[in-house]
């Protein structure tokens, strides 16, 4: 699987996740709320690692999910400076 594959499963499921709860500048989350979101999207990850699942309980689904969510965070609260070595 390569990276843009990656990527275009991640933006697809943004894309989900909007729709559902909508963008992040109509439903903005502090930082700590994302870091809580994403860390249940991780223990469903968990679960299905241990129970299974399928469609969109499936590991690897899940960790999409995971990834989307990182996404969504950064997209609201934006990259620092430390991370990128330049200024954003």
């Amino acid at each position: 699987m390569n990276f843009d594959t990656i990527i275009s499963a991640i933006r697809e499921e943004r894309a989900y996740q909007d729709g559902l709860h909508g963008s992040v500048q109509d439903a903005p989350h502090e930082m700590g709320t994302w870091i809580l979101l994403i860390e249940a999207e991780l223990n469903e990850a968990k679960l299905a690692l241990i129970k299974g699942g399928e469609g969109r309980n499936a590991l690897r689904s899940e960790l999409i999910q995971v990834g989307a969510l990182c996404v969504a965070a950064l997209e609201q609260h934006g990259l620092t400076t430390e991370h990128t070595g330049r200024a954003i």
